[in-house]
């Protein structure tokens, strides 16, 4: 599975989309953040989500809560630049 096809997965996205962070949605929806550090969230989306797309792993609340955390250090760090 390739990224797009993660991207578009749409129950992936919709079990992804019922988590909540504090400043973004979530995923997809999430193009620009306020302190410009795309690469940083990208990665830690990417590796938290991995092992669900290649369905090593099943989204459940202990790793949705890890994924709000990862995201919520690079959302809470100042601008880049």
């Amino acid at each position: 599975m390739n990224a797009n096809e993660r991207r578009s997965n749409p129950r992936l996205s919709a079990k992804i989309r019922g988590k909540k962070l504090n400043r973004a949605s979530c995923c997809d929806e999430v193009d620009d953040q306020d302190n410009y550090r795309n690469d940083e969230h990208q990665t830690a989306m990417t590796q938290r989500l991995d092992p669900v797309w290649k369905g090593e792993a099943q989204i459940n609340d202990t790793l949705m809560q890890d994924l709000q955390q990862a995201v919520q250090v690079v959302l809470d760090k100042p601008q880049n630049g």
